[in-house]
């Protein structure tokens, strides 16, 4: 989200709220080596799927930790 004012910001990530501060189980996992030229310097990370009870949401990996399929993680804002 370059260049988004606050307000912009919250509204694009209000619905994070819930997820904060839980913990899941990654049950999907791949890591990306490649992307575009504004992530490039993130590369590279971990896209997981972690399933957190009866829901499903998609979540990046921090500090280029690979994940696992099992791995259990707590959501985060960074």
């Amino acid at each position: 989200m370059p260049n988004s004012t606050p307000a912009a910001y919250w509204r694009q990530t209000s619905d994070w709220a819930p997820w904060l501060g839980q913990t899941g189980t990654v049950i999907a996992q791949t890591m990306v080596h490649v992307s575009s030229p504004e992530l490039a310097a993130l590369t590279p990370y971990a896209y997981v799927i972690v399933e957190f009870g009866d829901q499903r949401i998609e979540c990046v990996g921090a500090d280029h930790q690979p994940l696992a399929v099992g791995d259990r993680v707590q959501c985060v804002l960074r």
